[in-house]
Protein backbone atom coordinates (compact mmCIF):
# COMPACT_ATOMS: atom_id res chain seq x y z
CA UNK A 1 0.00 0.00 0.00
CA UNK A 2 1.23 3.42 -0.87
CA UNK A 3 1.22 6.20 1.65
CA UNK A 4 -0.78 8.44 -0.72
CA UNK A 5 -4.39 8.84 0.39
CA UNK A 6 -7.42 10.51 -1.18
CA UNK A 7 -10.95 10.89 0.01
CA UNK A 8 -13.37 8.47 -1.56
CA UNK A 9 -16.80 9.39 -2.87
CA UNK A 10 -18.43 8.76 0.49
CA UNK A 11 -15.80 10.54 2.58
CA UNK A 12 -13.72 7.43 3.40
CA UNK A 13 -9.95 7.51 3.00
CA UNK A 14 -8.83 5.25 0.13
CA UNK A 15 -5.33 4.32 -0.85
CA UNK A 16 -4.25 4.75 -4.45
CA UNK A 17 -4.13 0.98 -4.96
CA UNK A 18 -7.65 0.60 -3.58
CA UNK A 19 -8.90 3.24 -5.97
CA UNK A 20 -7.35 1.46 -8.97
CA UNK A 21 -8.92 -1.82 -7.93
CA UNK A 22 -12.28 -0.10 -7.55
CA UNK A 23 -11.96 1.39 -11.03
CA UNK A 24 -11.18 -2.03 -12.51
CA UNK A 25 -14.18 -3.58 -10.79
CA UNK A 26 -16.55 -0.83 -11.88
CA UNK A 27 -15.27 -0.99 -15.47
CA UNK A 28 -15.79 -4.75 -15.64
CA UNK A 29 -19.26 -4.45 -14.10
CA UNK A 30 -20.17 -1.76 -16.65
CA UNK A 31 -19.10 -4.03 -19.50
CA UNK A 32 -21.27 -6.88 -18.30
CA UNK A 33 -24.18 -4.51 -17.63
CA UNK A 34 -23.98 -3.02 -21.12
CA UNK A 35 -24.01 -6.48 -22.67
CA UNK A 36 -27.13 -7.38 -20.74
CA UNK A 37 -28.96 -4.14 -21.51
CA UNK A 38 -28.39 -3.60 -25.24
CA UNK A 39 -28.29 -6.60 -27.56
CA UNK A 40 -26.54 -5.88 -30.85
CA UNK A 41 -28.49 -6.24 -34.08
CA UNK A 42 -27.28 -8.72 -36.63
CA UNK A 43 -26.10 -7.17 -39.87
CA UNK A 44 -27.07 -8.71 -43.17
CA UNK A 45 -24.57 -8.77 -45.97
CA UNK A 46 -26.08 -7.00 -48.95
CA UNK A 47 -25.46 -8.04 -52.51
CA UNK A 48 -24.47 -5.45 -55.11
CA UNK A 49 -28.06 -5.25 -56.39
CA UNK A 50 -29.35 -4.54 -52.88
CA UNK A 51 -26.70 -1.86 -52.36
CA UNK A 52 -27.70 -0.17 -55.64
CA UNK A 53 -31.35 -0.18 -54.58
CA UNK A 54 -30.44 1.18 -51.16
CA UNK A 55 -28.70 4.31 -52.47
CA UNK A 56 -31.09 7.17 -53.14
CA UNK A 57 -30.85 9.15 -56.33
CA UNK A 58 -32.60 12.43 -55.62
CA UNK A 59 -32.10 13.71 -59.17
CA UNK A 60 -34.48 11.18 -60.71
CA UNK A 61 -38.11 10.47 -59.94
CA UNK A 62 -40.43 7.83 -61.32
CA UNK A 63 -44.10 8.73 -61.63
CA UNK A 64 -46.67 6.67 -63.51
CA UNK A 65 -44.07 4.75 -65.46
CA UNK A 66 -42.20 7.90 -66.53
CA UNK A 67 -38.81 8.90 -65.26
CA UNK A 68 -38.25 12.57 -64.51
CA UNK A 69 -34.77 13.98 -64.07
CA UNK A 70 -34.26 17.34 -62.38
CA UNK A 71 -32.85 20.05 -64.67
CA UNK A 72 -29.23 21.08 -64.44
CA UNK A 73 -27.91 24.51 -63.52
CA UNK A 74 -27.67 25.80 -67.11
CA UNK A 75 -31.24 24.76 -67.94
CA UNK A 76 -32.60 26.41 -64.77
CA UNK A 77 -30.81 29.67 -65.63
CA UNK A 78 -32.21 29.65 -69.19
CA UNK A 79 -35.78 28.95 -68.05
CA UNK A 80 -35.57 31.61 -65.31
CA UNK A 81 -34.24 34.16 -67.82
CA UNK A 82 -37.07 33.44 -70.26
CA UNK A 83 -39.72 33.74 -67.51
CA UNK A 84 -38.30 37.02 -66.21
CA UNK A 85 -38.01 38.42 -69.75
CA UNK A 86 -41.63 37.58 -70.52
CA UNK A 87 -42.77 39.15 -67.23
CA UNK A 88 -40.93 42.38 -68.08
CA UNK A 89 -42.50 42.38 -71.56
CA UNK A 90 -45.97 41.91 -70.02
CA UNK A 91 -45.46 44.81 -67.59
CA UNK A 92 -44.30 47.09 -70.44
CA UNK A 93 -47.30 46.06 -72.59
CA UNK A 94 -49.75 46.79 -69.73
CA UNK A 95 -48.16 50.21 -69.10
CA UNK A 96 -48.34 51.05 -72.83
CA UNK A 97 -51.96 49.88 -72.97
CA UNK A 98 -52.92 52.13 -70.05
CA UNK A 99 -50.81 55.22 -70.90
CA UNK A 100 -50.68 55.33 -74.73
CA UNK A 101 -54.07 55.82 -76.48
CA UNK A 102 -52.64 54.75 -79.88
CA UNK A 103 -51.41 51.42 -78.47
CA UNK A 104 -54.75 51.01 -76.64
CA UNK A 105 -56.67 51.46 -79.92
CA UNK A 106 -54.29 49.07 -81.71
CA UNK A 107 -54.80 46.32 -79.15
CA UNK A 108 -58.55 46.95 -79.01
CA UNK A 109 -58.96 46.73 -82.79
CA UNK A 110 -56.64 43.76 -83.51
CA UNK A 111 -58.64 41.03 -85.24
CA UNK A 112 -61.79 43.12 -85.70
CA UNK A 113 -63.30 43.75 -89.05
CA UNK A 114 -63.71 47.42 -89.77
Amino acid sequence: MAGFKQNGPEGFDLNQEDQQEGKKESASSQKTDSKKQVPKAKKKKLSKDDENKKTLNLDEYALGGFKYKLPGKRQRIIVASVVLGLNVALVIAVLLYLKNPGFHDFIYNVGRDV
